[in-house]
């Protein structure tokens, strides 16, 4: 059992939208914002891709996964594969959204699949993918599955609520019991 406790000041209201926000930084503003910088690089930098490229990776992902099954090959196959992880490096976590929710109301066993093979690739799904996934198993009646994936949701949360209150000077108390 999981038991939170959080204490807020009274002056630093959250909203509960901030609390569910994933803290991350694109890599593509990271590098404009360098270029732009009077800081000299020792190497070039490439300008980000357009978001035509994003979109014609998303689409081949889109491709890959909706004709499997009809192509005859596996998941396991596509795990070795190196085109697709060159493609989920060209995609965004929005993109990634996209295809899974269209495989989950065509293919709800392939959306599981390519959740699980870009998680393997590295990839970092947005909340909204992952409890489109944890919907899934529910239906699916895969408890192994669903709860060690509740569990790494709300290990994740705990961690970035813990990093912004610190950040903003609230103080947060967290017991963890018995969460495996």
């Amino acid at each position: 059992m999981l038991q939170l406790a959080i204490k807020f000041c009274p002056k630093s209201r959250l909203p509960l939208s901030t609390i569910f926000r994933r803290l991350t930084t694109s890599a593509a503003a990271l590098v404009v914002s360098y270029k732009e910088s009077s800081i000299s690089t020792p190497y070039p930098i490439t300008p980000p891709r357009s978001s035509s490229a994003r979109n014609e990776a998303a689409q081949k992902l889109l491709f890959l996964f909706s004709g499997l099954s009809a192509k005859g090959h596996t998941v396991e196959k596509l795990c070795h594969d190196r085109r697709f992880g060159g493609l989920l490096s060209r995609v965004n976590a929005s993109e990634v959204e996209n295809i899974v929710e269209w495989l989950r109301l065509k293919k709800p066993h392939l959306a599981v699949d390519f959740f699980f093979l870009a998680k393997k690739h590295d990839f970092k799904h947005s909340m909204c993918c992952q409890f489109t996934v944890s919907h899934v198993l529910a239906r699916k009646r895969q408890l192994r599955e669903l709860r060690s994936l509740l569990q790494e949701i709300v290990r994740e949360e705990v961690l970035c609520i813990a990093e912004m209150t610190t950040s903003r000077g609230i103080s947060l108390t967290v017991w963890w019991r018995n969460i495996t």
